[in-house]
């Protein structure tokens, strides 16, 4: 009776620490992945943010080119004002029609562009909040995983966890 006892208080007494080392090892696990989780979050900022230059960068060449389409347009509106007055009448208001469909074209073309670089705005600034964001649970996973690691030092040593 006094072995069952003695083994029961045994039991109990080893239970605790048993289950500070677990708490410690999932400390530590928990602390990797958060740590993981930030550095891939950091990345895929890191992209966005590439990301979003590029796209401003092709919406100012877009604008760049719109405006080139539109100003040719109004010059060949002008080539048919002036054969108009030169006699041509058909051929100008030909001109002058054509005119007007290529500076309508350049400005859909303007502010397809403006659209496209307003975007590549967004998706940057969104990038770089990301990033930080990655940055900050990153640094917070190694803080865990420090936590875990201490509390399985102290387990081990025999003293009380330091949370």
């Amino acid at each position: 009776m006094k072995t069952i006892s003695w083994l029961s208080i045994a039991a109990l007494s080893i239970a605790p620490a048993a289950a500070r080392a677990d708490r410690a090892e999932r400390m530590e696990r928990r602390g990797e992945r958060t740590e993981r989780r930030g550095d891939r979050l950091e990345r895929r900022g890191e992209r966005e943010e590439k990301r979003g230059e590029r796209k401003e960068k092709r919406g100012e060449k877009l604008e760049a080119v719109g405006d080139k389409v539109e100003q040719k347009g109004e010059a060949k509106e002008q080539r048919g004002q002036e054969l108009i007055e030169a006699g041509k009448t058909k051929q100008g208001e030909a001109l002058e029609r054509a005119g007007q469909r290529q500076e309508r074209a350049g400005e859909r073309i303007e502010q397809h562009g403006e659209r496209e670089q307003a975007a590549g705005e967004r998706v940057e600034k969104q990038g770089e909040r990301r990033e930080r964001r990655g940055e900050r649970l990153e640094r917070r996973g190694e803080r865990q995983e420090k936590r875990g690691a201490a509390a399985e030092t102290s387990q081990a040593s025999g003293s009380a966890p330091q949370e």
